[in-house]
């Protein structure tokens, strides 16, 4: 017997596109950004829940600490991070350094790691930000598997491991 999956449309409206997801599996919740006309976060469950709209243009969001963390950009490509309280956001830090935009966010072990356009990558304990990584190249994604955190640099071919200090 061949399995049939069926899919259906969850977030869908009109010059708006996904920017990012994350899934919190202690409470089952998938979170999504979006980018364009709306600019929102969504908590979906069984259904998706529209919740506040952002100024600026949303490019990452991971969940830490039990809260969605949200990344934007400013017209002039400067970073915001903001965290949902489960009532409004907060903001948790803005980033002054010229093309600081994140462009990717992963949890691992006890701190939120950042990756920036302009090559930083941070690492954040939830009250304080230390610079762990300066790349030449600007970073695409980082990830990490529970054990290791892995990074990628856009226009690189290389696979980059943190070993706790650096990469």
């Amino acid at each position: 017997a061949e399995l049939q999956r069926l899919y259906h449309t969850l977030i869908d409206e009109d010059d708006t596109s996904i920017a990012d997801v994350a899934v919190d599996i202690s409470n089952n919740e998938l979170w999504a950004v979006t980018t364009g006309d709306s600019k929102r976060l969504y908590k979906v469950t069984d259904f998706p829940t529209a919740l506040p709209v952002f100024e600026d243009s949303p490019t990452a969001i991971a969940v830490y600490q039990t809260m969605p963390h949200v990344a934007t950009k400013s017209s002039d490509y400067l970073a915001t991070l903001y965290r949902y309280n489960g009532t409004s956001m907060e903001l948790v830090n803005e980033f002054a350094e010229s093309d600081s935009t994140i462009n990717s966010m992963a949890v691992h072990g006890s701190s939120l790691y950042l990756g920036m356009e302009n090559g930083l990558i941070y690492s954040f304990d939830g009250l304080n930000f230390d610079i762990v990584g300066v790349m030449e190249n600007p970073v695409k994604t980082v990830y990490s598997d529970g054990n290791l955190l892995y990074l990628v640099l856009k226009n690189s071919t290389t696979l980059f491991v943190y070993n706790g200090t650096g990469f």
